[in-house]
């Protein structure tokens, strides 16, 4: 029974991300392998919630995306995203939406987090097949700025049958001979 125990293993949430806290950087100063899209989306060293840069979403009347592709999302797989925000108290009025995207699952925080504060968010999506999925993040703040930092992309569960099911046979043919002991003491 102890060495059943000792075989049982825990499956690993794998990140996906590549550059989840936008530190790493081209020659131009471009959060790689992430792509931009919109005028109002950057790098920024303040606020920040953890290392040295984030990325900002502040132009107005535009909605910036920011993307990063190619993961592998097979189907009935468990994903977790998860991410900071952090909403900078611009100025009342105007379009105000924040958007995460992942493998086509939509997750829409509305105008997003309480003024002046950090804020994590995460939502589980299942794969729908794609070897190429994408993660998309889409923000427009017209007198202000929200601020991301700190994404990742875990793939959970449904991955493997787990080696757990491979001591089951062992399980069972121990409480066989368990049940088999008693009958013949009888």
């Amino acid at each position: 029974m102890a060495i059943c125990l000792l075989s049982t293993s825990v499956a690993r949430a794998q990140e996906q991300v590549v550059n989840g806290g936008f530190e790493t950087t081209d020659i131009n100063g471009v959060a790689v392998p992430w792509i931009y899209s919109g005028q109002g989306v950057g790098l920024t060293t303040s606020p920040v919630h953890l290392g040295l840069m984030a990325m900002e979403f502040s132009k107005a009347n535009e909605t910036d995306t920011l993307t990063q592709t190619g993961f592998n999302a097979p189907w009935g797989h468990e994903f977790l995203v998860t991410f900071w925000l952090y909403n900078d108290q611009g100025i009342p009025g105007g379009v105000k939406s924040f958007k995460a995207t992942f493998d086509g699952n939509t997750y829409d925080l509305g105008t997003g987090p309480t003024p002046g504060q950090w804020t994590q968010y995460w939502f589980n999506v299942n794969g729908s097949g794609d070897g190429n999925a994408s993660l998309e993040f889409e923000g427009q703040y017209d007198f202000g700025a929200f601020v991301l930092d700190d994404v990742s992309v875990y793939k959970t569960g449904n991955i493997i049958p787990e080696p757990a099911l491979i001591q089951l046979p062992v399980l069972l043919g121990l409480a066989g001979l368990g049940y088999w002991r008693r009958r013949r003491s009888a």
